[in-house]
């Protein structure tokens, strides 16, 4: 990617160009409840941060309309692309986050800020991997919610286990489950 020649611009067009982007049905409200309520969400990806950061400021309306503006309580821990003051690509952040070390643990300071003070959380995954993101920061409470997008048949026992997820959801179902909590805040 270094070699391309990529640029912040080239990251924000890509974006728009490909407006297929398929959000799961509810993610706009849970934004806009955890917005309003001051509830942090942290979004925990070994894909590229720039890209997610893109997405939500392009895909996802603040509940006054708003699209564009940053949201004070998202924080996106991921592989971002690091710029030059010219906007050009130089670098990835580390430490490099891949399926087996997406957790808490090296979150930054920042990150550690925002969610201070808070024991409570709610995990939401799609891969029996994602069990561990909230590893390195002490939760009271914790509600695994596991979306089950694929070899369903294969995987549910998996999924459902004890020590797995709390609430599954099958295929390309909805975050109704996790809203149906956060509505009653």
């Amino acid at each position: 990617m270094l070699t391309c020649g990529l640029t912040r611009g080239d990251v924000e067009k890509a974006v728009s160009d490909c407006m297929n982007f398929r959000l799961r049905t509810g993610v706009q409200e849970l934004f806009q409840i955890a917005h309003s309520n001051n509830i942090p969400l942290v979004i925990v990806s070994a894909g590229h941060g720039n890209v997610i950061e893109e997405v939500i400021g392009q895909c996802i309306k603040k509940a006054n309309g708003e699209l564009g503006t940053p949201w004070n309580n998202v924080f996106v821990l991921s592989n971002s692309m690091v710029w030059s003051r010219e906007g050009r690509h130089v670098g990835f952040s580390d430490p490099h986050l891949h399926m087996f070390n997406k957790d808490l643990r090296s979150a930054p300071q920042k990150l550690r800020e925002l969610i201070e003070g808070r024991h409570v959380g709610i995990l939401c995954g799609d891969t029996i991997g994602d069990l561990t993101m909230a590893t390195g920061h002490s939760t009271s409470t914790l509600l695994k919610v596991g979306f089950l997008n694929d070899r369903v048949d294969e995987n549910y026992q998996q999924y459902c286990r004890e020590t797995a997820y709390d609430r599954v959801v099958l295929g390309d179902g909805t975050f109704e489950p996790l809203l149906e909590v956060l509505r009653q805040i």
